[in-house]
């Protein structure tokens, strides 16, 4: 009897991982985008035009993320934890600024990303 090779559960949790940091991505980019569309607010590092650029950079991180892990490529899991870090500093300066609700949305990537990167290792 032949077995038809399955793709490991590793697989199915870093190609979500893939798809969920394209999405956060998204939402990053456009946030940021949209930031400089509106009259600046704030000054200094709390100043909606500094966060509208982090928040354009933690985009860009984000894309990397999601385009190394769909194929596995070497290093996605650095460009994964750097966006995991970028998404914790985003939302370390929501929380200081007063914004809550998005320093949740900001902060929602690394505990996604810590889970589903113990899911996808090998178990032993």
């Amino acid at each position: 009897m032949v077995e038809i090779p399955q793709e490991p559960d590793g697989g199915i949790f870093r190609r979500t991982l893939s798809a969920a940091s394209h999405l956060f991505a998204v939402y990053a980019l456009f946030f940021g985008w949209s930031l400089f569309w509106v009259a600046p607010k704030g000054e200094g590092i709390h100043g909606s035009r500094a966060i509208g650029w982090m928040s354009i950079g933690l985009g860009g991180l984000l894309g990397l993320a999601g385009w190394g892990l769909w194929k596995p490529r070497r290093r996605a899991w650095t460009w994964v934890t750097l966006a995991a870090l970028g998404s914790v500093a985003l939302a370390g300066l929501d929380f200081s600024g007063g914004r809550r609700v998005s320093g949740l949305v900001d902060g929602a990537y690394a505990p996604l990303a810590l889970g589903l990167f113990l899911a996808s290792r090998p178990r032993a």
